[in-house]
């Protein structure tokens, strides 16, 4: 038999008016009725250094231009629960991309809209991912990639909580504030196929691992929230291949992170109120170019260092 309602409620009331040796941060056994997250990310890295070999020569170019690239996001999706399905409205999926080429005459700047086609859909998810569109039209090519995620609740233990207490997490948790909702293909209409992939292979390969310290509960405007601190290294990469009659191209992204973050957990509410992740970042592009007819270089590498930071803030607003 299923407890009713108001049962659980209750229950759940019991359990956040333990005793502090008891304290426990815990997702709600039931979801609100509406759901709204909204993930805004800006990222900039800057050219270090650049090298170019051809045909084994090796040779450090000068910077004699400042090279500098710039991206933003703002994603925004819309939670319902129809039984025990998720719909998720895609209400904003929005971002502005950018490289700065600094020199003695200014700066120049390549400045792309980032879309998706995913804009405005409404996907249905059960408990195995994203099932279909909610609507007719949809390209069910697009779901493949899609997740629904834990609303944070990954971050958390089940262990009764005490003030400095810490443990660790794998570095995929990270994706759902560094690449909610996982695949959203939210990209340049410029961008290559090659790019493309580079960037949901960047989503898949986070390795590593978190510390998540509890440093206790905080009151702010009436609620009691949880403190969480992320801290820790984690690192992805992505290799493409493009193949040509005459050649091969091979681009390879190598990408460390530096991690500091804080996530706000409403104890009451059982669900996460805000999130923030800063992260330092040091990035090493590869682009390896193989030709097979006469002319030269026959191999050409260019290898080039960036360094740069990234923050994601992120905040849910729930509707009973």
């Amino acid at each position: 038999m299923t407890a009713p309602r108001t049962l659980i409620l209750a229950l759940s009331a019991a359990l956040a008016a333990c005793s502090d040796d008891q304290l426990r941060l815990r997702p709600a056994p039931e979801p609100p009725r509406l759901l709204s997250s909204q993930f805004d990310q800006r990222v900039e890295m800057a050219l270090e250094r650049l090298e170019v070999e051809r045909d084994g020569e090796v040779k450090q170019e000068p910077l004699a231009a400042g090279s500098r690239l710039e991206s933003t996001e703002r994603i925004v999706f819309e939670d319902a629960w129809d039984g025990a399905e998720l719909v998720r409205t895609f209400a904003a999926l929005e971002g502005l991309k950018r490289h700065v080429l600094t020199d003695e005459f200014g700066e120049h700047v390549d400045e792309r809209t980032k879309s998706s086609p995913l804009a405005g859909a409404r996907v249905r998810f059960d408990a195995l991912g994203a099932t279909r569109f909610d609507s007719a039209g949809g390209d069910e090519r697009h779901l493949a990639g899609l997740v629904a995620g834990s609303g944070l609740a990954v971050f958390l233990t089940d262990a009764p909580l005490a003030p400095n207490q810490r443990w660790r997490v794998d570095a995929s948790a990270l994706a759902e504030l560094l690449h909610p909702g996982g695949d959203l293909e939210l990209a340049a209409a410029e961008d290559s196929a090659s790019a493309r992939e580079s960037q949901s292979q960047l989503r898949r390969n986070l390795s590593g691992e978190l510390e998540v310290i509890f440093w206790g509960l905080r009151e702010l405007g009436g609620l009691e929230l949880g403190v969480l601190q992320l801290v820790g290294e984690v690192q992805t990469h992505a290799q493409t291949e493009e193949r040509e009659l005459d050649f091969v191209l091979v681009q390879r992204f190598e990408l460390r992170r530096r991690v500091d973050g804080e996530i706000l957990w409403d104890r009451r509410a059982g669900r996460a109120h805000a999130a923030r992740v800063e992260c330092k970042l040091e990035m090493l592009s590869i682009t390896r170019q193989t030709r097979s007819d006469e002319l030269l270089p026959r191999v050409m590498e260019r290898r080039a260092s960036f360094r740069g930071s990234s923050r994601t803030d992120a905040r849910f607003e729930a509707t009973n």
